[in-house]
């Protein structure tokens, strides 16, 4: 300890995830990027077939619907540190997402008649297969600039077009 200002100040050693934590967030992100991967492919798939919104949302559903709540372990992450993130914003996040999914495309029978469903499910998985990887790959100490610039390159039009998504299925359904 020494002294600044007249108070003490306490150094503290880095904090991050142990060696197991930190193996253990390389495959869960790894992971993840796979099963949103898997919605993404599903989502092309029944575009490139001439599928109707309808079926596209249900032929995504168990693909959109493990990876979100597979994301739940987010909030616990934060909530027991492995990773730096507030509890609150996580779950904040994962509850707005989980939202959208549960509540609205797959709550609302009319919700799935929209193309405002499938073009949400492909911004979410575009995002995914784009984050994860991201995050595994910057916990691993590896990530190429290349993938940070398509990280936050990608945000500036992803982002705005999952909000208009969002927000007009729930006003789809509200019609």
């Amino acid at each position: 300890m020494s002294q600044s200002g007249g108070g003490p100040v306490v150094s503290r050693p880095p904090r991050g995830p142990s060696a197991a934590g930190k193996a253990y967030l390389i495959a869960y992100n790894f992971a993840m990027a796979v099963l949103w991967g898997g919605l993404l492919f599903v989502v092309v798939q029944q575009v490139f077939n001439g599928a109707s919104p309808q079926e596209i949302t249900a032929a995504a559903a168990p693909f959109a619907r493990v990876p979100q709540w597979a994301a739940a372990l987010e909030v616990l992450h934060a909530c027991v540190g492995l990773v730096p993130s507030s509890p609150v914003m996580a779950l904040m996040q994962w509850g707005g997402k989980a939202h959208a999914m549960f509540t609205i495309l797959y709550g609302v029978a009319e919700a799935q008649t929209s193309w405002l469903g499938p073009v949400l499910l492909a911004v979410w998985a575009v995002s995914e297969v784009i984050r994860y990887p991201w995050y595994a790959l910057s916990t691993a100490g590896a990530c190429p600039a290349w993938l940070t610039w398509l990280r936050y390159s990608m945000f500036l039009p992803l982002y705005p077009l999952g909000v208009v998504c969002e927000m007009g299925l729930g006003a789809y359904c509200q019609l």
